[in-house]
């Protein structure tokens, strides 16, 4: 039997969400999902609260790298 090797998630110009991290890039809000543990929905969710930065490119909704950072440092703690 084949053995299956699960790669990182990568982008569609072939970047891993820690690529765009390191290079400080736009996240799409997918990415961010995916880095996060939350869902799509969610993720607006926290945008439309203004917890979390985001801005518009065209007609796509990016994060900056370093504003999801902020985002998950500022984020409550819960039973600390």
């Amino acid at each position: 039997m084949k053995e299956i090797v699960k790669e990182p998630a990568r982008t569609p110009i072939g970047l891993t969400i820690a690529d765009k991290f390191a290079a400080d890039a736009n996240l799409d809000i997918p990415d961010v999902a995916l880095w996060s543990g939350l869902c799509v929905r969610s993720v607006y969710e926290q945008i439309r609260l203004k917890k979390l930065k985001a801005r518009k490119l065209g007609r796509r909704t990016v994060v900056r790298a370093r504003d999801a950072l902020e985002w998950r440092d500022s984020a409550e703690t819960v039973g600390a």
